[in-house]
């Protein structure tokens, strides 16, 4: 997520800096889609695999009767009230490759006199 990060600043800050290379620009933020899109199938994909190992975790307390001495899935007290924020882990790339395809398209839209 940081080297997303980083990489989207930079590309950002290097659209400034090549204001008369239209090809270029349109270059650089179709290969930020493409990117995003590819960080977005990702984070999916580890989502459904934390899922997948927290469920197997519930499995194997249940079998060995450790039920008492796990708090995954049930939380007590203040912090109970809190949801699972796993469903936030695909939300910034989904939101680059959003931002990134709109800016994409406006540019095009654009043409080459901004």
């Amino acid at each position: 997520m940081n080297t997303h990060a980083i990489m989207s600043a930079g590309t950002l800050s290097l659209l400034q800096s090549i204001r008369g290379e239209f090809v270029l620009q349109l270059s650089l933020l179709l290969c930020m889609c493409v990117l995003s899109a590819i960080g977005v199938l990702t984070s999916l994909r580890l989502k459904a695999e934390l899922e997948e190992c927290l469920e197997t975790i519930q499995v194997v307390v249940a079998r060995v009767r450790a039920d008492d001495f796990m708090a995954l899935g049930r939380l007590e007290g203040r912090r109970s009230r809190y949801p699972a924020f796993r469903w936030v882990i695909p939300v910034p790339y989904s939101l680059t490759t959003v931002l990134f395809f709109a800016l994409f398209v406006y540019r095009l839209a654009l043409g080459r006199h901004p």
